[in-house]
């Protein structure tokens, strides 16, 4: 056995969670291969083969591990791949794995032939020797003797957990959500495969000594646990990778000491149309404002529900919910202080949701969906930046309007703002490579603005200043090769005299 060998088998023997998702174990003696935290009887040393990935332990030969569920090591998905359509593919199989949807469903909402996903199932079912469905079935036809269940989620540390709940905490919407104890709860109500509703509650904690979410759930969500499962993934961003993310932006600190912070995170959502009613109703009122007309409309037009957590009372109305109450909605909402123009426009877009002419869960080109969404008469820029930045994932999200933003950089225009931010875009390269007018860049100029003219005498200020964009792009969500390779371009560029 290699030194290296040695070092990971050390690290494997002690069921170190740094190394989760980092390298798997093929144990010659079963043909299986895990993760390094597996709880299994410790395999000998000169059983166990080391791989980078999932996908080589595969190709070797190994079959995945049922008890440590490889697929379920932070940063990984069923299959091994770059390809963003095999990542979002997963992902939507992941969500939906026993909702009764058919792969023709499926395949519509990623943009593809369903010929496409039938690979990935049969993929699936030459590793697993069982299909999705199967092993969600193996898993929740187990004797439950209890009515509450925990499991746990892994994650790539550190994880920045204070202030996740710090900003989910002024968001929460009274009666479905609840932080207290460092703990976020919340109700839920998801369809299962056979379209019968299933409501209860889940509750999320933080394990930092094992790299861990605990997820804590009642046991009527069981049915629809693999939904619930990949939207906790989502609101807490679990498939961000911390240590990619500061290695390609900690040089930032040393134009300005503390900048980078390690393990910050973007927060996403766990329900798309509560997060996009919440964005509607926050528009030009406070935070807290639009937390108040959010626990209103859920307390109004929500279901109740038995949870036996004190404060936790309904679960949020769903876009059939509000088309239902098409005729009375605007009545019943302006008694609770929402405006007839927000019913109206809240209204809209659950009907186009209800239509299926706008997706939001893992939609495939999100700038798409963002466009349908302008159209409706309500929502603008900001807005559907702000859902797609929450709801779809969307890395290049950039609200130059927003009241935080405009603090952070005071004396800049939207426009400025949105400028600057688009530096950070890989397609705006293309721009600089044919040394068109953009700011800070060398070459011939044209109808310079003042901004342009400061920029040019304080060479690269966007580098100077701490901005709330910034914080977008330091908690950059996965894919982040992206974003790192507008990095290293922008570095390069400097280095050879096209930026100033």
């Amino acid at each position: 056995m290699k030194e290296t060998d040695s070092t990971l088998y050390e690290a494997f023997k002690a069921k170190d969670t740094r190394f989760d998702g980092r390298f798997f174990v093929g144990i010659s003696s079963t043909k299986i291969y895990c993760r390094p935290v597996c709880w299994a009887k410790q395999a000998k040393k000169e059983n166990c083969t080391f791989f980078s990935s999932a996908a080589a332990a595969e190709q070797a030969g190994y079959r995945p591990c049922l008890l440590c569920r490889p697929e379920l090591a932070p940063g990984s998905s069923v299959v091994d791949a770059s390809s963003a359509l095999v990542h979002k593919a997963a992902r939507l199989i992941e969500e939906n794995c026993g909702t009764g949807q058919s792969l023709d469903v499926l395949a519509e909402k990623l943009g593809c032939t369903a010929r496409h996903l039938r690979r990935l199932n049969d993929l699936f079912q030459k590793q697993y020797h069982l299909s999705p469905t199967a092993l969600r079935k193996s898993v929740a036809d187990g004797n439950i003797q209890t009515s509450e269940i925990t499991v746990h989620l892994g994650y790539h540390p550190p994880y920045r957990w204070e202030e996740i709940l710090h900003f989910l905490s002024l968001r929460a919407i009274a009666g479905v959500e609840k932080i207290a104890d460092r703990k976020y709860r919340r109700t839920v109500r998801l369809t299962d495969k056979n379209g019968t509703w299933r409501s209860g509650w889940i509750s999320v904690k933080n394990n930092p000594k094992k790299n861990t979410l605990s997820v804590t759930f009642s046991d009527t969500v069981v049915p629809v646990l693999s939904q619930v499962l990949t939207r906790v993934k989502r609101l807490f961003d679990l498939y961000c990778e911390p240590e990619v993310v500061y290695e390609t932006l900690q040089t930032l600190d040393k134009i300005k000491p503390g900048l980078c912070v390690p393990g910050l995170r973007v927060p996403g959502c766990f329900d798309s149309f509560e997060i996009s009613v919440r964005a509607i109703l926050g528009q030009q009122i406070a935070v807290k404002a639009a937390s108040t007309l959010a626990g209103r409309i859920a307390n109004a037009c929500g279901t109740p529900i038995e949870t036996g957590i004190e404060g936790l009372t309904h679960t949020f109305p769903n876009s059939g919910d509000i088309v239902s109450l098409e005729n009375t909605v605007e009545e019943i909402w302006g008694e609770l202080g929402v405006i007839a123009a927000r019913t109206r426009c809240i209204l809209a877009l659950a009907k186009a949701l209800e239509n299926g002419e706008i997706e939001l869960d893992s939609c495939m080109n999100p700038e798409t969906e963002m466009k349908k969404l302008m159209q409706i008469k309500g929502i603008g820029n900001w807005t559907a930046n702000y859902i797609a930045m929450r709801a779809m994932e969307w890395p290049d999200a950039f609200l130059e309007t927003d009241i935080g933003i405009k603090h952070a950089l005071p004396g800049y225009t939207p426009k400025e703002l949105l400028t600057t931010a688009h530096l950070w875009v890989a397609s705006h390269f293309q721009v600089m490579e044919q040394n068109l007018p953009v700011f800070g860049l060398t070459g011939k100029n044209i109808s310079e603005t003042p901004f342009q003219t400061n920029m040019r005498k304080n060479p690269c200020p966007y580098l100077s200043r701490p901005s709330v964009g910034w914080i977008y792009i330091l908690v950059a969500r996965r894919p982040i090769s992206r974003r790192r390779s507008v990095w290293k371009q922008l570095l390069s560029a400097r280095g050879h005299g096209r930026l100033c």
